[in-house]
């Protein structure tokens, strides 16, 4: 790397004594590199740019000539650069886009929605400013969503996560049972939906209950819609986001060994006459197959000419024996299938949220192969609760 900053200088020198002339260049303390003697008078070395004028005395000296093969390092590549006009306004180009692009937001996705319109959401979010060509650092999570929910009220909770030149807008839309106890007005809490530990708690209105790194419990109360205002409890609709580390695990259980059926190895075939309900076989076994049989019943009736058909006919039965084989359970599928099935699963059923981390363990025994996952998710556990409403002149015991 040093070789490629420092600028070097490949020199060809026809002297009549070439020996002399290199050990003058060492008395001079003049740094020589890759000597390659083409001839008896020729000979080729490579030397600092800054030790030109040195090697030029000294050449001048002994009366020789000298050609310059090649010019290496940055300063001369830079030169070359400018040289190319073409080529210098390419660098300065991509340059400024590697600096300026990333910066930005291009690319606007929407996920979460069903019943509201990718159109809507989207035209909602750029009149909050984000828009094509909108600074990444002039997104804030909180402000875009208190404007989506305040303009979209269908929204139930919304958030903006940045990806390169993308901005992803995640929504969750309200169940008509929220809408309707919404419409009602009434008093609200917040409540955990699980068991977790707090990573990060924003209230918007209420009285906070919880901390940062509050271990909570499924049901536990972390924002009231009560607040005492000393003279007065004022009441209000409990509106919060907190986000919690929580755990999961799922466990997949598969029988091991399982069989499998293979090629046809026998093909057996038996009829039966039947004249209404009544049937007579025509073979002398009872016809009970193992489990590595398959049976197809075909049934034909007598037919009279005028399309009338009599209940009267034969029965084909078509007996196929297969080749039945143990396969061993592939741990290594059923660890894949797991992770796939947890991500899609663990995702419908967190409101927002992302798994962290996952640890996968397998028990085997005689009989089963189970396949047990833990994962630690980070994923918002505030819940609404409506608080009951007390009417004036009813008697509760």
């Amino acid at each position: 790397m040093w070789n490629r900053v420092i600028s070097r200088i490949c020199i060809e020198i026809t002297s009549a004594d070439n020996i002399r002339l290199l050990n003058e260049l060492e008395t001079r303390h003049i740094q020589i590199e890759n000597v390659e003697f083409c001839d008896d008078l020729t000979f080729r070395l490579t030397i600092p740019a800054k030790q030109f004028r040195s090697l030029y005395a000294v050449v001048k000296k002994y009366d020789a000539k000298y050609s310059v093969i090649s010019k290496s390092g940055i300063f001369w590549t830079l030169t070359y650069i400018i040289n190319r006009p073409v080529m210098t306004v390419f660098f300065v180009f991509m340059l400024a886009c590697s600096i300026i692009l990333p910066t930005r937001i291009y690319f606007l996705r929407v996920e979460g929605n069903h019943s509201i319109p990718d159109r809507m959401i989207l035209e909602a979010a750029q009149e909050c400013g984000i828009k094509f060509g909108a600074s990444r650092r002039k997104i804030r999570s909180e402000i875009m969503k208190n404007a989506l929910l305040h303009k979209i009220p269908d929204l139930e909770w919304a958030g903006i996560n940045t990806s390169g030149c993308t901005a992803t807008i995640s929504v969750k839309e309200k169940s008509a049972i929220n809408i309707k106890q919404e419409d009602n007005n009434q008093v609200s809490s917040i409540i955990a939906s699980r068991d977790g530990i707090i990573q990060s708690c924003t209230v918007y209105r209420g009285n906070s209950l919880c901390t940062v790194g509050q271990a909570v419990k499924a049901g536990q109360k972390l924002v009231s819609g009560y607040m005492d205002s000393g003279l007065v409890i004022q009441t209000t609709r409990a509106d919060a986001e907190i986000n919690a580390y929580t755990f999961r695990e799922l466990c997949a259980i598969s029988p091991m060994p399982s069989y499998q059926r293979g090629e046809i190895v026998d093909i057996k075939t038996k009829y039966q006459i039947f004249i209404g309900k009544k049937s007579i076989n025509l073979y002398n076994d009872s016809g009970n197959i193992d489990t590595n049989c398959g049976k197809m019943y075909e049934r034909k009736y007598i037919c009279l000419p005028g399309g009338f058909t009599l209940p009267v006919g034969i029965v084909k039965e078509t007996i196929l024996h297969y080749d039945e084989k143990a396969e061993m359970q592939d741990s290594d599928r059923d660890e894949k299938w797991l992770e796939e099935y947890a991500g899609r699963y663990l995702q419908s059923q967190m409101v927002a949220g992302t798994i962290i981390s996952s640890q996968i363990r397998e028990e085997h025994t005689q009989d089963a192969l189970a396949i047990s996952g833990e994962y630690a998710c980070l994923e918002m556990i505030g819940q609404v609760k409506y608080e009951q409403m007390l009417i004036k002149g009813d008697n509760y015991d």
